[in-house]
C-alpha cells in the first residue's frame, strides 16, 4: 500500500506513447473498428481453456451484459465508459471481472488473420483501449504480439505504466508502437494476449497499421506528475516555502531542442511568481523525469487569497499538439483550515478486510510554522456507515512528531514516524451511526484527553490521524479525493530532506506499535483536515452525542478499584453498552445491559493500571464519552 516515489532520472518509451492520435505523417496500411462486429475469422481463444474470450459490444453505456463489460463509475474507481474514438459503432472487450475468481489465471489469446505488409519498409501499430487490472500488471501481461507464422511471437508493451498500483490506463489509452523490426516486409499475424484472473476488462477499438510514424512531429507534454503546493488550504501565517518539479515527454516523432519548462503563480488573478527550468535535447520517445526548478515560492497572502500555479512548456520549434502543454494546480488562504485537498470526490476502499485484530490508521501530515499562541481545534474527516460498521468508534487523534527523521540519509527514516517520534495530544471517539454518506463531512473537537486545548508549538508536525482498532474484520470506506496527486511535491521534499508528506497510513495489528508510514493509496489524497485558531475548542458536540438532558456521571473520580457510573437518562434505552478504552483507543472491556432509565451501575477497574481511560456509554438515542482517571 506505500507508494513508491523513487523513479529515474531519465526513461526511454522505446515505442510506446499516450496521445491523441492524428496520423500526421503516415497513410493507413490497415484497419479495423469492429464495426460489423468482432471479425468471425479471427482466433479468439482462452489457452487455461476456461472461456476467457473476447466478445463485441454495440454500446459503451450498456454495463455488464449483452457482450459488455461493467463500467466501474462507483466513488473508488472512478471510470466512464469506453470513449474511443468510433466507439458507438462497437468494439470489443475481455471481461475478466465477469469471470470472477479462476483456478488458473487466464490466458486469453485474440488473434488476426494475415495481414500482407511483403511491400512495406515501416510498419507502426496504433489503437485505442481501455483496461484496469486488480491482480497481475497490464505491463508484462496484457500484450501485443507479432509473428509471421503464427507460432513463434514478438511482444510488446501496449500498457507501459497500467501496474496494480496503478490500476487503470487511460481512457482510451493511444498506443503507438513501432514493430518495424517483426512486420515490415512479412505477411504477418497480431495477437492481444492478456493474462490475468478476475482483473477487470481490456476494452479494444480503432486498430491500425501505417506505413510510418503517425504521431506530430513537434509534440512536446508536461505529464500529470507534477508538483502542486504541499497543502490545498493553509491556514493564514502558516505557509512556507515550496519548489517545483514536472515530468515533460516528447510525444512526437522529432527530437526536441530549445526546451523551457516554465512555472507561473498568480495570487487572486494577479501574476506574482515566475521561474524557468531549461533542459538539454529531449529525444524522440523519451521522458525526462524529477529535475527540480532552482527556486521556490512562499505564499504571504491574507485569509480568504486564491492561488493558481501553471506549469507550460515551450521548444524552439511551434508545438504541434499544444492541448498537452500546460498543467495547473490551485491552493488558497484560509482563517483556520489546514487540508490536502479542496473536497471528496472518491473514496478509499473497500476499506481493510483483514484478520482478528487487523488494525488500521489513515491520516494526513501538516507543517505548522507559526505555532505560538494557537491551539488545535477541530478535525474533519468523511466516510461510509453501513450497516455491518454501525456502532465501531473511529478515534480521531492528533499526533506530534518529535522526530522527523532529518538526521538520517535513509529515506525509508523520512518516510516512518515510529511508536517513539509520535507524541499523542488527544483523541475523540466518533461512533459511526451507519447512516453516513462520504459526501457528509464530520468535523469533532479536538482536545487533550482531560479535556484541557492543544497548544501547538512553532515549527512542528502534526500527524492528524482516523484510527479503528476493532477486534475482526474491519470494513470501513474513507472520503478522499481522487483526482488530485500529491506525490510529486512529497517526493520533491524527500529529497531535499524534508518530512512534509501528504498520505499517513498504518495496517498492523497492533498500530500502536507499527510505524506511521508517510504513504498510501496511489492517486489518492485523504480529506483528513485540522483547524488551528487564536482561541481553543471548548465544546464537547460530537455527531451522534448524547443530549446534555441525559445525565451521565463517574464518581468517584479518580478512582482506584471501583468506580459508579451514574445514569439518568430522558427515555428508557433498552440497551445500553459501556466500553472501557485506555489513552491510546485500546478496548479494555465491554459491558452490556438492558432497560435502562435511572441506574448507578458499578464498574469493576481493580486490574487496570495507573492513568488516563475513556468511558464509553452507548444508549438507543446516542452516544456519551467521559473521561476516567484510574490511581492506584
Amino acid at each position: 500500500m506505500m507508494s513508491n516515489f523513487t523513479k529515474l532520472v531519465l526513461t526511454l518509451l522505446v515505442t510506446v506513447s499516450t496521445f491523441t492520435l492524428q496520423a500526421q505523417n503516415a497513410n493507413v496500411l490497415w484497419e479495423e473498428d469492429f464495426a460489423d462486429g468482432l471479425p468471425a475469422d479471427w482466433t479468439n481463444i482462452d489457452a487455461s481453456d476456461q472461456g476467457a474470450v473476447f466478445t463485441w459490444c454495440n454500446d459503451p453505456a450498456t454495463g455488464a451484459s449483452n457482450g459488455c463489460p461493467a463500467i466501474f463509475d462507483d466513488n473508488n474507481n472512478l471510470q466512464v465508459p469506453f470513449d474511443a474514438e468510433t466507439v458507438l459503432n462497437g468494439f470489443i472487450t475481455m471481461d475478466s471481472d465477469a469471470l470472477t475468481q479462476l483456478p488458473a489465471d487466464h490466458i486469453t489469446e485474440l488473434t488476426t488473420t494475415a495481414i500482407d505488409l511483403t511491400g512495406e519498409t515501416e510498419v507502426w501499430f496504433g489503437a485505442q483501449m481501455h483496461i484496469g487490472v486488480f491482480t497481475l500488471s497490464a505491463v508484462e501481461n496484457a500484450i501485443l504480439r507479432v509473428s509471421t507464422d503464427n507460432e513463434n511471437w514478438t511482444n510488446y508493451t501496449v500498457f507501459p505504466n497500467t501496474t496494480v498500483g496503478a490500476r487503470w490506463s487511460e481512457n482510451p489509452e493511444v498506443p503507438v508502437i513501432n514493430i518495424s523490426d517483426s512486420a515490415a516486409g512479412n505477411i504477418v499475424y497480431l495477437q492481444f494476449q492478456w493474462t490475468g484472473n478476475w482483473e477487470y476488462f481490456w476494452n479494444i477499438d480503432d486498430l491500425v497499421l501505417y506505413d510510418g510514424d503517425p504521431r506530430f512531429e513537434n509534440d512536446m507534454q508536461v505529464n500529470d506528475f507534477f508538483a502542486a503546493s504541499p497543502n490545498y488550504s493553509y491556514p493564514e501565517g502558516q505557509a512556507e516555502a515550496f519548489g517545483f518539479l514536472a515530468d515533460v515527454s516528447n510525444q512526437g516523432a522529432l527530437d526536441q531542442t530549445g526546451i523551457e519548462l516554465n512555472v507561473n503563480i498568480a495570487e487572486n488573478g494577479t501574476d506574482v511568481f515566475n521561474t524557468v527550468l531549461a533542459y538539454d535535447p529531449i529525444p524522440i520517445d523519451s521522458t525526462v523525469e524529477n529535475v527540480p526548478f532552482a527556486e521556490q515560492f512562499t505564499p504571504t497572502g491574507a485569509a480568504g487569497t486564491t492561488y493558481t500555479g501553471t506549469y507550460s512548456i515551450s521548444a524552439d520549434v511551434a508545438d504541434d499538439n499544444p492541448e498537452n502543454d500546460t498543467q495547473s494546480f490551485e491552493f488558497q488562504i484560509s482563517d483556520t483550515l489546514f487540508s490536502k485537498a479542496p473536497g471528496i470526490d472518491g473514496v478509499i476502499s473497500p476499506g481493510f478486510a483483514g484478520a482478528t485484530n487487523f488494525q488500521w490508521a489513515y491520516g494526513a501530515h501538516y507543517h505548522v510554522v507559526n505555532g505560538a499562541d494557537k491551539f488545535a481545534r477541530t478535525m474533519s474527516f468523511s466516510l461510509i456507515g453501513t450497516e455491518e460498521n454501525t456502532g465501531i468508534d473511529a478515534f480521531v487523534a492528533l499526533y506530534k512528531v518529535n522526530d522527523d527523521g532529518n538526521g538520517s540519509s535513509d529515506p525509508a527514516a523520512l518516510r516512518a514516524v515510529t511508536p517513539e517520534e509520535r507524541e499523542l495530544l488527544g483523541i475523540t471517539i466518533y461512533t459511526i451511526q451507519g447512516t453516513e454518506d462520504f459526501t457528509d463531512i464530520i468535523t469533532v473537537p479536538i482536545t487533550q484527553l482531560n479535556g484541557d486545548p492543544i497548544a501547538l508549538e512553532d515549527n512542528t508536525d502534526y500527524l492528524a490521524m482516523i484510527e479503528f482498532k476493532v477486534e475482526g474484520e474491519i470494513r470501513v470506506t474513507m472520503g478522499a479525493n481522487r483526482t488530485l496527486d500529491n506525490s510529486a511535491q512529497d517526493l520533491l521534499m524527500e529529497n531535499a530532506g524534508l518530512f512534509r508528506f501528504t498520505q499517513v497510513l498504518s495496517v498492523a495489528e497492533d498500530i500502536d506499535l507499527d510505524d506511521y508510514g508517510t504513504g498510501g493509496f496511489s492517486g489518492a489524497t485523504p480529506y483528513v483536515t485540522l483547524s488551528i485558531g487564536d482561541t481553543p475548542v471548548m465544546t464537547s458536540a460530537v455527531p451522534n452525542q448524547l443530549s446534555e438532558e441525559n445525565v451521565v456521571k463517574l464518581s468517584p473520580n479518580p478512582a482506584s478499584t471501583q468506580v459508579a457510573l451514574g445514569l439518568d437518562l430522558v427515555n428508557l434505552s433498552e440497551n445500553v453498552e459501556v466500553t472501557i478504552y485506555d489513552a491510546k483507543g485500546s478496548t479494555n472491556r465491554v459491558q452490556n445491559f438492558e432497560n435502562i432509565k435511572t441506574a448507578n451501575l458499578n464498574l469493576n477497574i481493580r486490574d487496570l493500571a495507573e492513568g488516563m481511560y475513556f468511558v464509553r456509554v452507548r444508549t438507543d438515542e446516542g452516544v456519551a464519552v467521559r473521561n476516567l482517571v484510574v490511581s492506584k
